[in-house]
């Protein structure tokens, strides 16, 4: 018999979503990825189409969110960073970092997802405000992309 890999697998509560020199952390992610833009080749001899090794990759904007609190130095910090952002786009590190939480916060194993040199995209401030549905909360929300 064959025996199964041991497997240890993450909840989405147990990541640490954050960029580099802000305090607090994010709670969303819409995740990573990429994609290759490959050219199309054609052999006439052979009556073939097919696509090249080579390409160029884009990667794909990444939106973090968290909750907005207007009393939140943090978020104020955040807001801050997002409009110094608009001007002068200096790029970031971005940081998906596997947690766990049993008491206290303490990274699980050695590995971390980074997006470097990242620029903000897009940034939403008091994002799903509807004054008629107290339900929702507000939010901060950046879309960024590395470079």
């Amino acid at each position: 018999m064959i025996k199964l890999e041991e497997k240890n697998p993450m909840s989405v509560a147990d990541v640490l979503i954050s960029i580099d020199g802000l305090p607090g952390y994010f709670t969303e992610c819409s995740g990573f990825g990429w994609s290759i833009k490959r050219p199309m080749v054609s052999d006439p001899l052979a009556a073939l189409q097919y696509e090249a090794a080579s390409g160029t990759q884009e990667n794909k904007p990444v939106t973090i969110a968290r909750p907005f609190d207007p009393q939140s130095a943090d978020d104020n910090l955040v807001y801050d960073f997002a409009q110094k952002q608009k001007c002068a786009r200096s790029p970031f590190d971005f940081v998906i970092r596997p947690v766990t939480r049993c008491g206290k916060v303490t990274f699980r194993g050695t590995k971390a997802l980074h997006l470097s040199r990242c620029l903000i995209r897009d940034f939403a401030f008091m994002d799903n405000l509807d004054v008629a549905g107290g339900k929702k909360r507000l939010s901060l929300r950046l879309s960024l992309v590395g470079l």
